[in-house]
């Protein structure tokens, strides 16, 4: 089948829900069409018979049926207007739930080599011009089209010659639009392209808006942002001037219509082969057919830049997704161990993780420490599946974590990382994220032993009121410590803290990594931190460099050892209070 072919069908497939609305909408404005076509037959009979003859009782019927349809005309309208907007509204639901909940399955890499601009120009703009599509540009489509073909049935019976003589016209327009189709195409596609480049600019802007004023990056920005607007006006100019000549084209052509109307007719009518009702009602249908074929055209642009977007949509819902298989394992509980065997990662090509042997047992505290770059991160995305190693495997109770269901793993392991998820909300509903069915009581105690408030008053100042965007309202450590009450409220086996508290003073990260290594419901904690004051809690340093695994003991081991660790942290160690 014809690719165009699959990807219309697979769109149609959101319409099988709704389509008998969709019928009844198409039968609506059918009706209505129907009720405009009579209007020149009725001029006809009222000039042939009415006017001619003198049949006054003709006239009042004819008003009265006239009067009838105009009011057909505007309830069947007020219905259908209704009925279109109803159908896409459920549609556009139904497409962006769908999207919505593939992309948030997708993969991590998928989102490490995407603009975040253009995921979201195809949730927001691709979707809203699909769902046009399927609702008011499909049946408007198909609408013009049924019209056509009645304008023409009845053409035919009032007069066939004049009609296949102004059908010589219709071969020049069909050829004309399929001239600048594949341009008109291209266009869109380049259009769409920048769109979503200069959201996924403004996105990352809008978001570093606080970088933007520290390096006094105004005129800077303003003129980067700039020329990708004066690229994307070039597009538009250049996509309205072929827009404008195809149509332009195809106005000129169906504008001779009524011209050869009148000559044939008018030549018809001197001759006596034709009344002057049936003259006019002909005229009077072939302007008819202007409006329709032109919305014909329109609209056929309007599926040109909709095929564009079902393409770009689909690629996103073609992406293959983290999905439960048959052949993924439930994750027996506890987890005793996981082993890291000869583990390799290389990102774009260079290697990030070199041969990693190391085994982490259930009930220990441990640290990873090493130079900023050297994998330590990288780490963490490897035992969350984020990435998976290019070379060797990790066990988990002897099983590949490959083979271990995403979400069974989540479960068990949660993950404080350098980048905190906050969200335009309260303090108390971003911490309930970390156990969605968590009651108030339980939301309050994680809050509290977080630090996030200092005292009872603040509590009650703060709890309810909103953070804004990214949590903009609260400083680093504020941010830092709300994400830790998220943490302490989650309570799984295994807790992995990634840089989580360089920005909390140290009285404070004091109390919070007390707790944490204090409470039993965390069996097994790996940290990761610059800062040596909060290594002093782990059984066992774990020192990475450039991937490799160069050396792992006790603090004091390492200490002694004066190894890459010590060198490390030589500036921040007080040999006088490390017990050796």
């Amino acid at each position: 089948m014809n690719p165009k072919t699959m990807i219309w069908k697979r769109l149609l497939s959101f319409l099988r829900p709704y389509i008998k609305y969709e019928a009844l909408l198409l039968l609506l404005m059918l009706l209505g069409n129907a009720a405009a076509l009579a209007s020149p037959y009725y001029l006809k009979v009222i000039i042939d018979q009415v006017l001619i003859e003198k049949k006054v009782s003709l006239l009042v019927e004819i008003l009265s049926l006239i009067f009838a349809t105009y009011i057909a005309r505007i309830l069947m309208g007020i219905a259908s207007e209704y009925l279109y907007n109803w159908i896409s509204n459920q549609v556009l639901n139904t497409l962006s739930l769908k999207l919505f909940n593939h992309i948030i399955r997708l993969p991590m890499h998928f989102f490490k080599e995407r603009s975040l601009g253009d995921v979201i120009h195809r949730m927001n703009n691709e979707v809203n011009n699909v769902r046009k599509s399927l609702t008011g540009v499909l049946i408007h489509f198909i609408n013009n089209a049924i019209t056509i073909i009645g304008l023409i049935v009845v053409m035919c019976v009032l007069d066939t010659k004049l009609f296949l003589a102004i059908c010589l016209l219709y071969p020049l327009l069909f050829f004309s639009i399929k001239r600048f189709n594949p341009r008109i195409k291209k266009l869109a596609e380049n259009v769409k392209a920048e769109e979503a480049g200069i959201l996924g600019h403004l996105t990352e802007r809008i978001t570093n808006v606080r970088f933007i004023k520290l390096f006094n990056a105004y005129d800077h920005e303003g003129n980067l942002i700039k020329n990708r607007f004066k690229q994307l006006v070039k597009l538009n100019i250049d996509g309205g001037l072929m827009l404008s000549v195809s149509k332009g084209i195809s106005i000129f052509l169906l504008s001779l219509v009524p011209l050869v109307t009148l000559g044939l007719g008018g030549w018809q009518v001197i001759a006596g082969l034709m009344t002057i009702g049936t003259l006019v009602a002909f005229l009077q249908y072939a302007n008819k057919l202007y409006d329709p074929f032109q919305n014909i055209i329109s609209l056929y642009v309007e599926l040109i830049n909709t095929s564009v977007s079902i393409s770009r949509i689909f690629e996103l819902l073609d992406h293959p997704i983290e999905v439960k298989d048959s052949t993924y394992q439930q994750l027996d509980s506890p987890i005793k161990k996981i082993e890291l065997e000869n583990v390799s990662f290389l990102h774009q090509d260079k290697q990030v993780i070199n041969n990693l042997d190391f085994t982490f047992h259930t009930g220990r505290h441990y640290a990873i420490v090493g130079a900023s770059g050297g994998g330590k991160s990288t780490i963490v995305d490897l035992l969350c599946k984020f990435n998976i190693p290019h070379k060797g495997q990790i066990l988990v109770n002897g099983r590949n974590l490959q083979e271990i269901d995403m979400e069974d793993w989540m479960h068990h392991l949660t993950v404080n990382s350098q980048g905190y998820f906050l969200f335009n909300d309260t303090i108390l509903e971003n911490i309930r994220y970390g156990k969605l069915n968590a009651g108030d009581n339980e939301l309050v105690e994680a809050a509290q032993l977080s630090g996030i408030f200092t005292d009872n008053n603040d509590y009650h100042k703060r709890a309810l009121r909103k953070i804004g965007d990214g949590g903009v309202k609260l400083s680093g450590g504020q941010k830092q410590k709300l994400s830790l009450g998220r943490t302490l409220l989650r309570n799984t086996e295994w807790l992995i803290i990634d840089e989580a508290t360089s920005e909390i003073d140290s009285k404070s990260e004091e109390s919070i990594y007390a707790h944490l290594f204090g409470n039993p419901a965390f069996k097994t904690i790996i940290i990761i931190s610059h800062r040596l004051s909060a290594l002093k809690y782990a059984n066992e340093i774990v020192c990475i460099d450039a991937g490799r695994l160069i050396e792992h003991g006790t603090m004091a081991e390492l200490i002694q050892k004066k190894g890459h660790f010590y060198q490390l942290f030589e500036s921040q160690l007080d040999l006088t209070t490390v017990k050796i």
